[in-house]
């Protein structure tokens, strides 16, 4: 047989092949031409979804990197909320607070533990979503050891443990040492006697005197263009009796121990 008459014949094979599966398929007509719709429906929200997402997912890291405050990542996180762009807002927020709570205890007691009270609420609230990125979470459970620490007192139980359940999820994490040495210093005496000092003292605004050439006419009793008047321990006051100071004396610094080799 020659091989045109070869291939004729199975071009005729397949042509009946084809007419038959027709003809099988012809009673379900219909229900495959609504299916064929379907999934071309389901392609094409697929595609404006993605396209949607990409472009949402833009604005939000633009709104990120554009946020410059606690407040300003909070929006971010709110109005992104489930996805990881909101976790990494809340966790700069969280972060933003901690560093004014930081910034701030030396100074004024009040904005401290208003600043280290809202980085321990966002840190917790991070670290409640079990599928939170691992970068994130070693980031948040710092951050809420460092913020219970600084917030601590003569109570500083709160603050190890805090550090010793970052070493025990992340040993190989770049917090996990310095949080060794965190736990270390806190269990040493002389560190719960400093913060236990730390805790009493006032540290309010008023409390810090003010340079005399930033006195200006708010203060009580004086003109527009007044000299200040000498206070006391000023060379022009003279001498006279100091003040007695009601902060108890301060303890010796803490000593980090030295880690044995």
């Amino acid at each position: 047989m020659k091989s045109e008459e070869r291939h004729h014949l199975q071009e005729n094979d397949l042509a009946g092949t084809l007419e038959a599966w027709l003809e099988k398929l012809r009673p379900h007509a219909n229900q495959l031409l609504i299916g064929i719709l379907v999934v071309a429906v389901l392609l094409v929200g697929f595609f404006v979804w993605q396209t949607t997402s990409s472009a949402a997912a833009a604005k939000g890291w633009g709104e990120f990197a554009a946020a410059g405050s606690p407040d300003a990542f909070l929006t971010v996180a709110d109005d992104h909320a489930g996805t990881d762009l909101a976790a990494w807002a809340r966790l700069r927020a969280g972060e933003l607070f901690l560093a004014q709570g930081v910034r701030a205890a030396t100074s004024d007691r009040k904005m401290s533990e208003e600043g280290l009270k809202n980085a321990e609420t966002e840190f917790q609230r991070l670290l409640q979503n079990t599928s939170l990125p691992r970068q994130i979470r070693e980031r948040a459970l710092y951050g809420l050891a460092v913020a219970r620490e600084s917030l601590s007192g003569s109570d500083i139980q709160k603050s190890i443990a805090a550090y010793e359940e970052l070493v025990r999820a992340y040993p190989d994490s770049k917090f996990a040492g310095l949080a060794t040495r965190r736990i270390e210093d806190l269990k040493s005496e002389s560190t719960r006697e400093f913060y236990a000092w730390f805790d009493k003292q006032p540290r309010r605004p008023e409390d810090r005197p003010q340079p005399k050439d930033l006195v200006t006419a708010t203060t009580p009793g004086m003109e527009l263009g007044e000299t200040p008047l000498p206070w006391p321990g000023d060379p022009a006051f003279g001498p006279g009796p100091q003040a007695a100071s009601d902060r108890p004396p301060a303890p010796a610094l803490p000593v980090r121990s030295e880690a044995t080799p």
